[in-house]
């Protein structure tokens, strides 16, 4: 293994350890990529914005609306995600007429490279420059769904 390649594993241990809350990496065995998913949780305030991303790859202006839109967010895998950002169901707003100015989306993204912008202790410049990162991705949408939906998951703020 060359020099760059070793740098490259330590930082992904690094950040593995940073994201799972780990103290330490373990660097005696081989890191394995895992699919890393960003959760952003956004207000139903940004309704037309977040729907206007359907069906579509960010383009670097969505990028920064992104940024300002998200609320909370959170890094894992498609393993670690808590239940309750995986299946929402529950927490659908079934009508119009039970919607609240608290309601919230879900957007999620998969990313190509882990981010350590992405992190619960990124500053707002290394966050930002993380949320551009994300042109020329695919999102996903959940449906509107209750504010309850994401307690005790280890969401964080933007």
């Amino acid at each position: 293994m060359n020099e760059s390649n070793s740098f490259v594993q330590i930082f992904y241990a690094i950040l593995s350890c940073l994201v799972s809350g780990r103290s330490s990496p373990d660097l005696s065995k081989p890191q394995t990529q895992v699919s890393k998913v960003l959760v952003l949780l956004i207000t139903a305030r940004e309704e037309d914005f977040i729907q206007s991303l359907k069906s579509r790859k960010l383009e670097l202006e969505d990028c920064e609306k992104l940024y300002r839109a998200t609320r909370c967010l959170l890094l894992g895998s498609e393993k670690n995600l808590p239940e309750r950002l995986q299946n929402y169901g529950k927490f659908k707003v079934e009508n119009e007429a039970s919607n609240s100015e608290y309601d919230v989306y879900l957007v999620t993204i998969r990313l190509k490279e882990p981010n350590a912008g992405f992190t619960p202790d990124a500053d707002q410049i290394e966050r930002n420059r993380a949320f551009r990162t994300l042109a020329g991705l695919n999102v996903e949408i959940s449906d509107r769904l209750r504010v309850e939906v994401y307690e005790n998951t280890g969401v964080y703020s933007c």
